[in-house]
């Protein structure tokens, strides 16, 4: 993801004022619906997990692990929606600070939102 905003906005074959401050708004709002869907994963976890048709769940060698990961998740998805916010806002005082912060949070949550799909995947024993 971070690739494709820097190809897409020019700072790989540019200069880093060339980019649209548009794009960090994107970025957050995307990681706001991942908030918003990480949060009702979660409160579906919460308010199901001990019915019996979920025991298949309950009892997975990787339930644990995506708990865990859901609690991970929700606080980058966090983090990176504010880091987005303030990258638009202060990305013309500080581009090269605000980039690598923007650049970094983006990492991270791409291997948040990867780790928790294949958590799933490895619940519904889609993975090995």
């Amino acid at each position: 993801m971070a690739f494709t905003i820097a190809w897409r906005n020019g700072l790989l074959f540019g200069s880093p004022n060339e980019i649209d401050g548009r794009i960090f708004l994107t970025a957050g709002t995307i990681s706001a619906t991942l908030l918003g869907f990480s949060l009702a994963t979660a409160s579906f976890l919460i308010s199901h997990t001990k019915s019996e048709s979920m025991a298949l769940l309950r009892e997975s060698k990787s339930f644990s692990q995506l708990v865990q990961l859901l609690q991970s998740a929700l606080w980058r998805f966090f983090g990176f929606a504010i880091v987005s916010i303030g990258t638009f806002a202060s990305y013309q005082a500080e581009p090269t600070i605000a980039l690598a912060s923007f650049v970094a949070m983006s990492v991270a949550t791409t291997i948040t939102a990867t780790t928790l799909i294949w958590s799933v995947g490895a619940i519904l024993r889609l993975t090995r």
